[in-house]
């Protein structure tokens, strides 16, 4: 996995993952995902919403074996 720090040095950043566009790959209804709204630039977990305004989401991660 290829990770970096950011700029600000607040965040390390998956070089390898990328968010999904709600607009082009609808997320999946009613499950747990990593939500976030590109403009505010924080995630969240939650089930998405339309009413929520999030442009960008991302399945959950899974522990390495």
């Amino acid at each position: 996995m290829n990770i970096k720090i950011n700029s600000a040095r607040t965040a390390a950043v998956a070089q390898d993952h990328f968010w999904i566009d709600i607009k082009r790959v609808p997320p999946p209804a009613g499950v747990k995902l990593l939500l976030i709204d590109k403009r505010l630039g924080s995630a969240c977990l939650g089930t998405y919403s339309k009413h929520h305004g999030f442009t960008h989401w991302q399945a959950l991660p899974k522990f390495m074996e």
